[in-house]
């Protein structure tokens, strides 16, 4: 079983009885008006206050285990939504980040994920779906 939560991702035993590991996922430096971490930020405003990265928590927004790859996809409201591939034996394993804006990086928009059969082509494989309702806070918000 896992569990996520603001700034922690946890694993429990198959009895949920015990604590087996504790990942801690944030605080991190953010903005929801700044890109992921590989970008600058760039300046709003006539001071770029608004631009400046402070520590953010990590809102847990989604979880997904993929038991055809053994690993868990854990999303936070961190970096405009993004998500990261965990091993499910080991939650502190991760595949290198993709940073793309995957679920709403807000406290209360709803998002649904699933793994199911993507569209049938010769090399059909396993697609991730996500449904999500729009942010009410970063880029696409000022954008409106």
């Amino acid at each position: 079983m896992y569990v996520g939560a603001t700034n922690r991702l946890y694993r429990l035993s198959d009895d949920l009885r015990d604590v087996e590991q504790v990942l801690e996922t944030g605080p991190r430096l953010d903005n929801p008006l700044c890109p992921p971490p590989t970008s600058q930020c760039q300046c709003f405003g006539p001071s770029c206050a608004e631009s400046q990265k402070a520590l953010t928590d990590a809102v847990s927004r989604a979880l997904l285990v993929d038991p055809g790859r053994r690993r868990l996809l854990a999303c936070s409201s961190l970096f405009q939504g993004h998500c990261d591939w965990h091993s499910l034996a080991n939650i502190s394993a991760t595949q290198p980040p993709v940073w793309r804006m995957v679920v709403p990086n807000d406290r209360t928009s709803s998002v649904v994920m699933f793994i199911a059969p993507g569209p049938p082509n010769p090399a059909s494989t396993d697609a991730l779906y996500v449904a999500a309702t729009r942010s009410t806070v970063g880029l696409l918000v000022l954008e409106r």
